[in-house]
């Protein structure tokens, strides 16, 4: 359907370079006018506000239309409390998890006008971020 208006679908770069961990196949002549041919799946989800370095060129890993992270936020609240923090629903209670750091990938992109990767985010304590713990899962 090339006139749906939502925003949670997967991102292809319009040349075929790659695309994000929910989209499909670069395929040509669909609604993106996608380039075509067999584009490489990228661990990230995708979000207007990320760019990535990709063979010398900073490029973005999402539109309005494609945006990943924006649909995963808007449903966590609902999704969340089917997932109890610690615990396997008994009678006792066991603190949550810390928070895991960033994991070490060596893809970088663009987060807020500076070019990093996940390791660096996590030196920084950036991994509390929404959009870090997206790009960096």
């Amino acid at each position: 359907d090339c006139e749906n208006t939502k925003f949670h679908f997967g991102y292809r770069d319009p040349n075929a370079k790659f695309r994000t961990i929910l989209a499909y196949n670069c395929v040509a002549n669909q609604c993106d006018d996608n380039a075509g041919g067999d584009c490489t799946r990228i661990q990230r989800f995708s979000s207007p506000s990320v760019n990535i370095f990709w063979e010398g060129e900073s490029l973005p890993v999402g539109t309005v239309e494609s945006n990943n992270v924006r649909k995963i936020n808007n449903v966590k609240s609902k999704v969340a409390p089917y997932f109890p923090h610690g615990g396997t629903g008994g009678g006792t209670t066991t603190p949550a998890p810390s928070p895991a750091p960033c994991n070490d990938s060596p893809l970088e992109f663009l987060y807020q006008g500076q070019y990093m990767n996940c390791a660096f985010a996590n030196s920084q304590n950036f991994c509390s971020d929404p959009e870090i713990q997206a790009i960096c899962p």
